[in-house]
């Protein structure tokens, strides 16, 4: 079985208003391992936000919305999905 990923956050403790979420990635591998890594968002030089999924201590690709992530993983997760 091929492996599948997910966009989530986790929800506030009850009666907490975040003036953000912090967007995590859960991965389930071909052994149904789940796997959550963390997406941090970057200010570049350009002054645009960059986002990244932190897979370890090293920055990854480097993506300009949370859009064209979720496209770049879900066509890792189903090659067939084209550009």
């Amino acid at each position: 079985r091929p492996g599948q990923f997910f966009l989530y956050y986790e929800t506030p403790k009850e009666g907490e208003i975040p003036m953000s979420v912090n967007l995590k990635v859960a991965y389930r591998n071909s052994d149904n391992q789940a796997l959550h890594y963390p997406i941090r968002c970057f200010q570049g030089t350009d002054g645009q936000s960059h986002y990244v999924v932190m897979q370890n201590d090293h920055a990854g690709k480097m993506f300009t919305s949370i859009p064209s992530l979720a496209k770049h993983y879900s066509q890792l997760e189903n090659p067939s999905v084209s550009n």
